[in-house]
This record gives structure tokens, sequence and C-alpha cells, in this order.
């Protein structure tokens, strides 16, 4: 019980990375349109940690008690709509700063 307890306070302590994990200046200044992470590896990791605990979750705990399984799909759920959210940024990011090279000719980027 104190494995799957330590387990469970360690997936809820680390989901989310891609909405969290983000540079913000302390003076809150609105950031320029070029001003973002461009780069997949958080929404990656919260994918692949979202996707291994429904694994888990499914062919586990939901066995077992309700409440377990409960847990087990909401953080997963969690960490699987930070990689999705965290992928939509980075490539509004993408976008925003191919924009500014002149990539494109039209759109805008919105953050």
């Amino acid at each position: 019980m104190t494995q799957r307890l330590t387990a469970i306070v360690l997936i809820l302590a680390l989901s989310g990375c891609s909405l969290f994990m983000r540079g913000v200046e302390k003076d809150h200044k609105p950031p320029a349109p070029t001003d973002c992470q461009d780069f997949l590896v958080i929404p990656i990791v919260d994918g692949v940690v979202g996707a291994s605990g429904l694994a888990v979750t499914l062919g586990g705990p939901c066995f077992g008690s309700l409440g377990s399984c409960a847990l087990g799909l909401t953080a997963s759920l969690g960490f699987m709509a930070a990689a999705a959210l965290g992928y939509i940024k980075v490539k509004k990011c993408e976008k925003a700063k191919a924009q500014a090279e002149g990539g494109f000719e039209s759109g805008s980027a919105d953050f």
C-alpha cells in the first residue's frame, strides 16, 4: 500500500509539466510573439507518462477498487491533457517564429 501511495503522490506532483514548466518573466510584461518555447520534449514526456499511467491503471487498479481506478484515470488524463495543450502551444510558437522570419504571409498566432 505504501508503494501505491508513493506512486500516486509522485504522479500527481509531476502532472502537467507542459503547463507549469514555462519561463515567465517576473515583471509580467506581455511576451513578444517569438519569445516562446518551440521544443516538444516536455509535451512528449507528459504524453508518455500519461499513456503509461493509463496502461498501468487499466491493467491493475481498475480490477480492485473504484477509488484507485478513478484516481489513476484522472492523473493519466491530466498528463495527456497537458501534453495536448503543450503540443498546441509549441506549434503556435513555431508558426509565430516562422511568420516573424517571413515564412508565412498571412495568418496569426494566438497565444
